[in-house]
Parts: C-alpha cells; sequence; structure tokens
C-alpha cells in the first residue's frame, strides 16, 4: 500500500510538471566588478511550458553609482532557450564584433543539496550548492513547485530555483513573480536548433579569444589611454580587462563548461 501511494505521489507530480504552463519573473543584479559598487539590474522572465522554457531580459537599468549606459548591452540573459525533452539549450551570445547562437546539451549541474529550508515570500524552499561554468553558486529551491528548471543557466534541482548567489557576491538573481497561466505558451528560440551557423561553447570560447586577441592587437597598434592618477601605465591587456571582458560574459567565467 505505501509503494502504490508512493507511486500515485510521483506520477502526479510529473503529470503535473508535464502539463502546467507560466511565467516566473526574476530580478538580476550583477556586479562589474569585485571591488566596485557599480552594477547592471535587469527584470528576466523565465516562461515555461511542459518540457521547454526561455529566459530573457524584459527590462535593464543601471544600478547606483553606474553611468555607463553601454553596459546595459550585457550579454548573458537574451533568449537562453531550454529544451529538456531533447537535453539541448541554445543561447544567443556576442563578442564585440559578431553575434552567435551557442548550442549545447543540458548537462547534468553537480548539485549539494543541503538539509538546510528556510522559507521565502510563500514557499518553503532547501538549499543546494555547485559550480556552473566556472562560477560556484549557492541557491535556494521550492520542492512545491515542480519545475527543474531556473534563472540563466542554472537548472536540475527537484523544484523551481527561488534564489540563486554567486560566492563572490558578482551575481543574484531572486524571485519576485511567480504565475501558472491556463492556456499554453508558445516558446520559440532565437535560433534553430542544427543549425549550421550554430556553435557549442567551446568553440565560442575559441572564437571569443580570437576576438579578445584582434581586439589586443588593434590596441597595441593605437595610442593607450593616458596614465591613471596614481601614474600607472596602462597595457593593452589591462584595458581589455577593464573595459572589454566584464561586460562580454558577466555570469560565468568559464566559456567552454
Amino acid at each position: 500500500m505505501r509503494l502504490f501511494v508512493l507511486f500515485l505521489t510521483v506520477f502526479v507530480r510529473e503529470a503535473v510538471a508535464q502539463s502546467f504552463s507560466g511565467v516566473a519573473v526574476y530580478r538580476v543584479e550583477t556586479r562589474l566588478k569585485p571591488d566596485t559598487t557599480q552594477s547592471i539590474v535587469k527584470t528576466c522572465e523565465l516562461r515555461f511550458h511542459a518540457q521547454q522554457s526561455e529566459f530573457r531580459t524584459v527590462d535593464a537599468k543601471l544600478g547606483v553609482h553606474t553611468q555607463n549606459t553601454q553596459l546595459l548591452n550585457t550579454s548573458g540573459t537574451q533568449g537562453i532557450y531550454k529544451d529538456f525533452a531533447q537535453n539541448r539549450m541554445l543561447a544567443p551570445e556576442s563578442s564585440r564584433t559578431r553575434k552567435y547562437c551557442v548550442e549545447d546539451s543540458l548537462k547534468p549541474i553537480p548539485w549539494e543539496i543541503s538539509s538546510q529550508r528556510r522559507n521565502i515570500g510563500e514557499w518553503q524552499c532547501q538549499s543546494a550548492r555547485a559550480k556552473v561554468r566556472g562560477r560556484e553558486y549557492e541557491v535556494w529551491f521550492a520542492p512545491d513547485i515542480p519545475l527543474q528548471d531556473g534563472p540563466w543557466k542554472l537548472y536540475g534541482l527537484p523544484g523551481l530555483i527561488v534564489e540563486a548567489r554567486s560566492t563572490d557576491r558578482q551575481v543574484v538573481m531572486v524571485l519576485e513573480k511567480y504565475a501558472l497561466m491556463d492556456h499554453s505558451l508558445t516558446l520559440r528560440p532565437a535560433c534553430p536548433f542544427g543549425s549550421p551557423r550554430n556553435v557549442n561553447s567551446p568553440e565560442f570560447a575559441r572564437l571569443l579569444e580570437e576576438d579578445l586577441r584582434n581586439y589586443d592587437k588593434m590596441m597595441n597598434a593605437r595610442p593607450l589611454p593616458k596614465p591613471d592618477d596614481q601614474g600607472n601605465s596602462i597595457t593593452s591587456l589591462t584595458y581589455r580587462s577593464k573595459v572589454y571582458s566584464i561586460d562580454v560574459y558577466p555570469f560565468q567565467l568559464e566559456t567552454a563548461k
């Protein structure tokens, strides 16, 4: 009898996960440097239906003490499409000179789930931790929301991820609203799966590094900015790290993992 009840519970849970659709709204804040208060604050939506989801930016603004409006074009939250049925993920990414569609498999994330629990809003949540694409994340997920998904490229826990924070305090993603819908959502990736123009993460990492090297060559061929207030000279490499790399890939430190 106990086995039958367990089977029925799992069956109902899976049926609900397969049938519902809705929207989860997150507040996403990324700090531009570890030693600065400059940040970008975005409102992002996770739109989900059956075995697919799309994470996209719906609004963005500069945080306190941030003035460079060009940083609002930061990549990382534009149209990340997950297809759990096909075990694939598609994400538009860009360098300074080109745009790419990065297609990857949905590899299992090595989550370490702890017994720690707390209430966040109306949900009882449980904590987990994992290294995802070079950055360590601490998250809280809600087992009562039967969706193994979350913001950005975080997924694979037995419940929707309600809060995610990188341990270096660079990235914070917090669920603000969650609503189910009585109709199906139509989700389409920004570019088609299997397109010959798509690249995978290792290929994108190589192309991004190539773009950075070309940028270095360009900077070496032109006058560099004047030394800073302390008289420190500025090389093309340090100039690149200050001006370029911070707005290319703020969420992940490693593009090929």
